[in-house]
């Protein structure tokens, strides 16, 4: 069963153009590191932390994580694609939309851990998504990133998991 969000474009809006040095409460990524963030911004935003037991999330990434788990954002793609059920295509009230490619998604409907993989909320004929490139959240027409990973890309849509839930700025800075 999807769990309950309510988005609002105000609240979505508020996080674009941040970086994640700007959202994760613990620290976790910097500009321009290895890591790829597009799971950890929609993880803090929806309250996916260790809670939930979706995954390795960025408590895990650093020294003194494991003592603030609420605070947590799940970090892999994957993780947060394999504990949700699956739409035809995007809701009204929101859902989440990825971005890989047919080779990273197993017969049994799971999704692998290919790098190529991208995740974003879905809203409004939006998508509020985490941009590597420039670091920062962005905010895409639904469609906009169909060719992600070229040709290959596929885009498919989920609910959200049980006990997401939507959260300002000031409430994920709040749980640390």
């Amino acid at each position: 069963m999807a769990g309950i969000v309510v988005l609002s474009n105000t609240l979505l809006d508020s996080y674009v153009g941040l970086s994640i040095e700007d959202i994760c409460p613990l620290k976790f990524g910097k500009v321009g590191d290895e890591h790829n963030h597009c799971a950890h911004f929609v993880s803090h935003v929806l309250s996916l932390n260790d809670s939930l037991h979706l995954g390795q999330t960025c408590a895990g990434m650093i020294w003194k994580g494991r003592q603030h788990g609420a605070a947590a954002g799940c970090i892999r793609v994957n993780d947060i694609f394999n504990a949700c059920e699956d739409l035809e295509g995007p809701d009204d009230g929101g859902c989440l939309v990825y971005y890989t490619t047919r080779g990273n998604m197993h017969k049994d409907g799971t999704m692998g851990s290919h790098r190529q993989k991208h995740v974003g909320i879905c809203y409004n004929s939006n998508v509020y998504n985490y941009g590597n490139t420039k670091d920062r959240v962005r905010k895409d027409k639904v469609g906009g990133l169909a060719h992600l990973y070229g040709a290959k890309t596929i885009t498919l849509y989920t609910g959200f998991p049980d006990g997401a839930k939507a959260l300002t700025l000031a409430e994920i800075k709040a749980l640390y």
